[in-house]
């Protein structure tokens, strides 16, 4: 019996270890910057902020959380129609390799204004994929598109396809302990009221992240 216990024991910790090894978390920081427009060009809004992200990813299985506090004013200054406001966007997603470097992936996307209603407050599901180039040793590209299922405005209205397009790279070490990344994404919502009101949302984020 005690020779069972020990081989179970062991078989255990090696489990544990193989899968300990195929783990990853990563953290990053970064600086962002946005471009917003609703509805026509005269309601354009630029600016920068802060974000931080944490990453998850076992064998198949991955998972990402974002977050980013921006500022945005408007481009015209002598408009009259926008106001100066901060956007807190939030971002988590979940997927899993199905072939290749190639995942399904599902997630949500929110954005809140503050002041609450200087522009669109913003929420949906993502539905989509992502797919994973390796260039070289240190460097990878990423590729992803989503459609945002269930989009709701804090000012109202409906959208009958809203997407979410993505472009990222990292440059670093091999090992992926410490990298530069950059990220772009695009959101085009056909948003409608009474009349057609659409939002695009720009996001550039630059920064560094830490694994282990």
């Amino acid at each position: 019996m005690s020779r069972l216990v020990r081989n179970t024991a062991f078989l255990l910790l090696a489990l544990a270890g193989g899968a300990a090894a195929q783990q990853r978390f990563t953290v990053g920081l970064q600086g962002v910057y946005a471009d917003y427009r609703e509805t026509s060009s005269s309601l354009k809004f630029t600016g920068g902020g802060l974000g931080a992200s944490f990453a998850f990813a076992l064998h198949k299985l991955g998972a990402d959380v974002s977050f980013a506090s921006i500022k945005l004013t408007p481009v015209d200054s002598t408009s009259t129609s926008g106001q100066e406001f901060t956007a807190k966007v939030f971002d988590a997603n979940v997927r899993w390799r199905v072939l290749g470097q190639v995942s399904a992936e599902v997630g949500v996307t929110s954005r809140k204004m503050d002041p609450e209603f200087a522009a669109q407050g913003f929420g949906a599901v993502r539905i989509g994929g992502r797919g994973a180039v390796n260039l070289g040793a240190g460097a990878d590209l990423t590729v992803r598109a989503h459609y945002l299922a269930g989009a709701k405005f804090s000012g109202g209205g409906t959208a009958s396809f809203p997407i979410d397009l993505g472009l990222a790279f990292s440059l670093g070490r091999a090992d992926g302990r410490l990298r530069v990344t950059g990220d772009y994404e695009f959101q085009s919502i056909n948003r409608k009221t009474t009349a057609k009101a659409p939002v695009q949302q720009a996001l550039l984020r630059v920064g560094a992240s830490l694994g282990f």
